[in-house]
């Protein structure tokens, strides 16, 4: 009933601009660009939910056994455990000390160990360098904090080694640890 009302008021309104002279209303099409949208918007939403894991699933790297403080009075019976998760990050410098062997051939060359390929005469391991990538262009982590937080953790690093790794470095990361930091 709506839908005929509304015809017939169009109509009318086509007819009265018709004989003041003025213009025909245009026909225009739905928009497609509020649909394009609203796909976007939900493809969007898809890539952003990260399921959250719930506690019982998260794989336990330890377990302690707690007590109760005060004493056990005699007759209590043991009911079994109330388990109370803690999530935590580990956090801590590894030097590594790569003895390359050296040997004198009878010719007078030096033969010399190879280092592994991720390090490529780099002295910041792999991970080291994402965790700096991954603070200064995700976190937006200063340098000079970036830097001032190394130090703190017990790297020794200088200002320079710090702004060539961010600069000149980068296109020694290996194609995994480019994935890992996009």
């Amino acid at each position: 009933m709506a839908q005929r009302y509304y015809d017939e008021v169009k109509a009318l309104k086509d007819e009265n601009a018709r004989l003041s002279g003025r213009a025909k209303r245009p026909e225009l099409k739905p928009s497609t660009i509020a649909k394009q949208d609203r796909d976007y918007q939900q493809t969007k939403r898809k890539r952003t939910e990260r399921k959250n894991p719930t506690k019982s699933t998260l794989p336990i790297t330890q377990t302690i056994t707690l007590k109760p403080q005060q004493s056990i009075p005699e007759g209590a019976r043991f009911k079994g455990y109330k388990s109370f998760y803690v999530q935590e990050i580990k956090m801590s410098v590894h030097h590594i000390c790569y003895r390359r062997e050296r040997w004198k051939l009878p010719n007078g060359e030096t033969l010399l160990g190879a280092l592994p390929e991720e390090i490529k005469s780099n002295h910041f391991g792999p991970q080291l360098r994402q965790f700096i990538l991954y603070q200064y262009f995700h976190n937006h982590v200063t340098q000079p904090l970036l830097l001032n937080q190394l130090r703190e953790l017990g790297f020794s690093i200088s200002s320079g080694q710090l702004s060539n790794l961010l600069t000149k470095k980068k296109c020694l990361l290996s194609q995994r640890e480019r994935a890992a930091i996009a």
